[in-house]
């Protein structure tokens, strides 16, 4: 693949060290060794690909990318659960939960479907989860959302069951291809070339998008032209200054040589977020179990099958004690989550 220099910091411009190089995709299996640097101003510390694909030849990167399957779990590592488990989970704890936090409305009205739903506030991991799951949005009436790099279409088919009216967009034509089969509207290509209508969405979302995109500056101001006044914009990203990065290295999930392009600290996300003209609500950093469950896969070298990966009992059972170790680490020091999410509102 061809490449190009990209010497300073695509966020601020200032120069980087070498961060970790000769890495290798051991996910997807992209060709090529690749270095990261990273910025050397303290109000930054943003990590970056040098050099770097050029943009005509980056889909050449996603060629075996787990958004090519229906029910993809290479990226969070999770287990499916029994039809009739996930059901009845979906109905007593998740539902009730939404209802109670967003106003999405439970399916079970009694006293102990409610308290069912409450409990979840009561373990801070699960409930981080579900909020991340509905992307941090409230109900609205008649609403409507799209999702930037919306993948398979999972999470569409999620807020649709809730009640949105749903677009996606993504530049895999496999992976529009799988939204469709779904029933659902989405386009292939590049934002700002599909023109969409200025204030034409109540919620904009992008799950580890940003760090896919060479330009992310104008994907902001994209976002921010294509919302509603008041409405949202949701973003999760891989966190540039995590526990797991720390404690993994070269193997963390999300550095993801060639894809990841840049990786931001949650200072530099929030800055380039107020210069696409939004306001910041909330910025956080999440404890990321299937980020590390991930992490683990890539350093034992756990056998992967279309994207997902088992581990051995001990090993999943360590990636449970590391994430209680993250949750405590969180507490004296907030920015170290897995994950980064920012809601700004227009």
């Amino acid at each position: 693949m061809t490449t190009r220099p990209q010497s300073g910091c695509p966020i601020c411009a200032r120069p980087g060290d070498v961060f970790l190089h000769g890495l290798k995709d051991k996910l997807f299996g992209a060709p090529g060794k690749w270095t990261l640097q990273r910025c050397t101003s303290n109000r930054c510390r943003s990590i970056w690909m040098n050099p770097v694909i050029v943009e005509s030849e980056l889909h050449r990167a996603y060629t075996n990318y787990y958004t090519h399957f229906t029910e993809p779990t290479g990226a969070n590592g999770r287990i499916a659960k029994p039809a009739g488990i996930r059901t009845m989970y979906d109905r007593l704890i998740k539902r009730n939960y939404w209802a109670l936090r967003y106003g999405y409305g439970g399916t079970e009205s009694s006293i102990w479907s409610k308290l069912l739903g409450f409990l979840v506030y009561l373990v801070p991991n699960k409930s981080s989860y579900l909020d991340t799951n509905i992307m941090f949005l409230h109900a609205i009436k008649q609403g409507r959302v799209l999702d930037v790099g919306c993948g398979s279409g999972g999470r569409l088919e999620l807020l649709k069951n809730l009640g949105w009216t749903v677009k996606g967009i993504d530049f895999d034509r496999h992976a529009v291809e799988a939204v469709r089969e779904k029933g659902l509207d989405a386009d292939c290509g590049e934002l700002k070339s599909m023109n969409y209508p200025a204030d034409s969405f109540d919620a904009v979302i992008m799950s580890h998008v940003i760090e896919h995109v060479p330009q992310p500056r104008e994907l902001l101001a994209e976002c921010a032209r294509l919302l509603k006044p008041g409405g949202r914009l949701v973003m999760l990203t891989p966190n540039a200054e995590s526990f797991g990065l720390d404690y993994y290295g070269r193997c963390w999930r999300g550095l993801e040589p060639p894809r990841h392009l840049q990786i931001f600290s949650q200072l530099a996300l929030e800055q380039i977020v107020k210069q696409a003209g939004l306001n910041v609500v909330k910025g956080k950093s999440l404890v990321g179990p299937q980020v590390l469950y991930a992490s683990h896969v890539i350093k034992t070298g756990t056998p992967m099958n279309n994207g997902a990966a088992k581990l051995r009992m001990h090993s999943a059972l360590f990636v449970k004690w590391l994430t209680l170790v993250e949750s405590l680490v969180l507490r004296a020091k907030p920015n170290r989550g897995e994950i980064l999410a920012v809601i700004a509102t227009k």
